[in-house]
């Protein structure tokens, strides 16, 4: 009898243990979209003509990511864990009253990732060459920055994490002035007490993106009258059918339901997509159709979702992209184009220069005594040159590179971005054996020494 117990509570044993590996031909909707990230794959056995030495690593990867019931237990645990106050995802932050933050957010709420003043000048010198660009062609640019949740909905943050007190980089931004803004953190923030943003998502809701969509259509039509501006007091009701995407990452599966409001006036049937169009996630879609007689191009992340219904209902032609760097080639063929990013990644913008090519800048009259780098290699169509300097003035507020080859020499404007002594500019063409002399101008200006630029594959 005792035998017979012990053979039985191991076969129980086992079978617990090869339940995920039974059960992974039932369970084949696992594709990570639901946690927003990629399942591991199964791995190979070799790697580079030789034998896969991390080959057991990867292969219990694999096998936890895809393991049958993976999605229950994972829900089952985020309830668990829910209900005590805190998360089972690395990237959610489980607030007070049942909302929820991404975690990423969490620098800009607590100030970690505040702007230095060096950094802010170089962010507004970025904004202003793209807005002086496109001047010079007849476009207008016009930037939209999205809050986060935690800027307009603070009080539901959990206390373990402080809230700074400081203006945040988008109201710092914005207070320089010197080009259009749409200030959605004021006009949301004035709003907050309508219930603007899901508890169980990173976005605004219908309502939100009323107010936000209503403020832009009027700044991108220069305060003309639309028929096609949202009404955020028109009509509605309420469905329990809405899964937010940080609901989604606790809750793979069976996940709470919560209110999505509908409008009763939520008719947009006057655009047309053009070409294939899958999803609102896609990262190139075109409308056509709308009534304002305006040609726009909208430079989005996911904020502009709920947006897009309304832009391309109030203007004939509109073109949004997701791509970076900023897909500013062809701009001149757009009446407006639009910058919508989310506070949390304004930094982004500091990283890599927009895609178009560099306007001609004031004569660099002779090199400075500071020493730089300077590298190019092909790009969209161009020659894209970049590199650092050892030093840079602080709070620059311009930057220009001057290229010398064979039988030219002219300066360009160039972006700087890439480190704080960075810059970047796209060219049609570089000749051999060019060199180039680099200029920052902030609280003092600083001049390279001429160096030569290495091509790079």
């Amino acid at each position: 009898m005792r035998k017979s117990l012990c053979v039985a509570y191991i076969a129980v044993a086992l079978l617990l243990c090869a339940s995920g590996a039974l059960l992974m031909p039932f369970d084949r909707l696992q594709d990570g979209a639901s946690e927003k990230r990629i399942l591991a794959q199964f791995p190979a056995l070799t790697s580079d003509g030789a034998l896969n030495l991390n080959f057991p690593a990867e292969f219990e990867a694999w096998l936890s990511d895809h393991s049958g019931g993976r999605r229950q237990l994972t829900s089952m645990y985020g309830r668990l864990l829910a209900a005590i106050g805190t998360s089972s995802s690395g990237q959610v932050i489980v607030g007070r009253e049942g909302w929820l933050y991404f975690r990423e957010t969490v620098p800009d709420y607590a100030g970690e990732s505040a702007l230095s003043e060096d950094e802010l000048t170089r962010l507004d010198c970025v904004m202003r060459q793209i807005n002086d660009a496109l001047a010079e062609c007849g476009t207008e640019l016009i930037v939209a920055i999205a809050p986060n949740k935690s800027t307009v909905y603070p009080g539901y943050m959990p206390a373990a994490y402080p809230h700074a007190d400081a203006p945040s980089n988008a109201t710092r931004l914005m207070a320089l002035g010197g080009m259009r803004y749409v200030d959605w953190v004021a006009l949301l923030i004035g709003h907050a007490g309508e219930g603007l943003y899901y508890k169980g998502d990173t976005h605004w809701n219908e309502l939100g993106a009323r107010y936000a969509a209503a403020a832009l259509i009027r700044e991108m039509a220069g305060g003309a009258e639309l028929a096609r501006v949202p009404d955020p007091d028109a009509p509605r009701h309420t469905l329990r059918d809405y899964v937010g995407d940080l609901t989604q990452m606790i809750y793979p599966i069976n996940a709470p339901l919560e209110d999505r409001l509908v409008f009763e006036d939520d008719v947009l049937a006057r655009y047309r997509f053009v070409g294939r169009m899958r999803t609102l996630e896609d990262i190139n879609i075109s409308t056509e159709g709308g009534e304002y007689p305006l040609r726009a191009l909208v430079l989005r992340d996911s904020f502009a979702n709920a947006l897009i219904p309304w832009l391309s209902g109030a203007f004939t032609s509109v073109d949004y992209s997701r791509r970076m760097p900023l897909p500013l080639q062809n701009a001149e063929e757009y009446d407006v184009v639009v910058l919508e990013i989310v506070e949390r990644r304004l930094r982004e913008l500091l990283d890599a220069a927009p895609v178009r090519y560099a306007r001609p800048a004031a004569p660099i009259a002779r090199e400075g005594d500071v020493g730089a780098v300077a590298y190019a290699r092909p790009e969209a169509g161009g020659v894209r040159i970049w590199g650092v300097v050892d030093a840079a003035p602080a709070r620059v507020t311009e930057c220009a590179v001057q290229i010398a080859s064979p039988g030219k020499t002219a300066a360009y404007f160039a972006y700087p971005v890439g480190g704080d002594a960075g810059f970047s500019l796209l060219l049609s063409e570089l000749c051999e054996g060019a060199t180039a002399i680099v200029r920052f101008t902030g609280d003092e200006v600083i001049t390279s020494r001429e160096v030569s630029i290495t091509l790079v594959s």
